[in-house]
């Protein structure tokens, strides 16, 4: 009996242990996304006997300069906030 008790504590221990553990999680900006290889498209075709849509109304998005490469592996994520208690110069 003193056994299974022994047994059943270690493995509640452990599983404790373990489920307090986060583990690694990679950062968002390591992630690639879905919208990073997407490229623009034609505009609406609009069938005859429909009317066209006002474009002064779509959302015009400009090209950025730059490329759309990845940030370097040891360039800060940009979507953490930096270190609080960081004691060295910036």
């Amino acid at each position: 009996m003193a056994s299974i008790f022994r047994l059943s504590l270690l493995v509640v221990l452990t599983l404790a242990i373990v489920g307090c553990n986060r583990g690694y999680r990679p950062k968002a900006c390591e992630k690639p996304r879905e919208y990073h290889s997407q490229v623009s498209i034609d505009p609406l075709q609009v069938p005859e006997g429909l009317d066209a849509p006002d474009p002064a109304n779509s959302v015009q998005i400009p090209e950025l300069p730059g490329s759309r490469e990845r940030l370097p592996e040891d360039s800060p994520c940009l979507e953490e906030p930096p270190d609080y208690f960081d004691t060295s110069p910036t």
